[in-house]
């Protein structure tokens, strides 16, 4: 479909089954802990790293070649697999120091993976910058998400508050390295959870919804510039007619995304939390994606 100018990329999906229903939310975390240190070693070190076969100590690479290999991974999840994910950061924020990786290194190295998380039912989403560059598909009529009680000033009780009508989509850059694609309900089956983003009986902002994401993937893995940002890479997909939505729609779904956003900081604020976008993200060196 993309055509042979498409990089090659390997698209890893973390799911967290239930296996024990009566889990508790921390032992859902130390699980994914688990999984997340054997993923990071099997997997991702060597992306990162070089093996000296004599001695076995693992050392940096050239950060331009690490970024290369980073931009050729992407990420999905769903539901609780946000805490692998989430476990995984907190791998690479610990190791890359360590193997005296520089902060603006590991901002090119890192930023270059686009996470995709849909129905993210964590507590942490959006409430700070991520190493990664994400996008949190949520949709309102979720039951998990309506279930779970959030902490006052948490970007999910926000969402939980706030109303979206049925015709809404918003793009909102809740830090700057994590946006939420928001809509009240995409299918009209009974499963918003579990097949919301699966069934193909969507309903017409479902459809939209999905269209949004193809195209975000396609620019992906079409680009050779840096990923710094869902919507500048989004308007570089609607640049190139990937994304292809008529001007009205896009221009609200960009600004009262952003208005949902400044509105989430306001709710931040009054709930005496930091900003979540207070972090600086020193701009992405090019190269890196090739």
């Amino acid at each position: 479909m993309l055509g042979p100018y498409a990089r090659l990329c390997d698209i890893v999906c973390f799911y967290f089954p239930e296996l024990n229903p009566d889990m508790t939310l921390a032992e859902k975390r130390r699980t994914a802990q688990n999984t997340a240190n054997h993923f990071f070693e099997q997997y991702f070190t060597p992306l990162i790293t070089q093996k000296d076969e004599q001695t076995g100590n693992l050392s940096r690479i050239s950060p331009n070649l690490a970024a290369s290999n980073t931009s050729r991974v992407m990420f999905f999840t769903h539901c609780y697999g946000s805490y692998i994910l989430e476990s995984l950061e907190d791998n690479i924020a610990k190791t890359m120091p360590e193997l005296n990786y520089k902060e603006m290194e590991i901002a090119n190295i890192t930023k270059q993976i686009l996470a995709i998380n849909n129905n993210n039912i964590s507590e942490f989403m959006g409430t700070k910058d991520k190493l990664l560059t994400y996008l949190n598909r949520v949709t309102k009529k979720d039951p998990r998400q309506l279930a779970r009680t959030y902490p006052e000033g948490s970007c999910q009780k926000f969402i939980q508050k706030e109303q979206i009508t049925n015709d809404e989509i918003l793009l909102a850059p809740l830090t700057n390295s994590c946006c939420s694609l928001i809509v009240n309900q995409l299918t009209n089956e009974n499963d918003e959870h579990n097949g919301g983003y699966w069934s193909q009986n969507k309903t017409k902002i479902g459809l939209l919804e999905e269209k949004v994401v193809s195209a975000l993937l396609q620019e992906s893995l079409l680009s050779k510039t840096p990923l710094q940002s869902i919507p500048k890479r989004l308007q570089e997909a609607k640049s190139h007619n990937l994304l292809q939505l008529d001007p009205d729609t896009y221009h609200d779904m960009v600004t009262y995304g952003q208005e949902f956003a400044d509105d989430y900081q306001s709710y931040r604020e009054e709930n005496h939390y930091p900003p979540s976008n207070s972090t600086e993200i020193p701009p992405l060196i090019k190269g890196g994606r090739e």
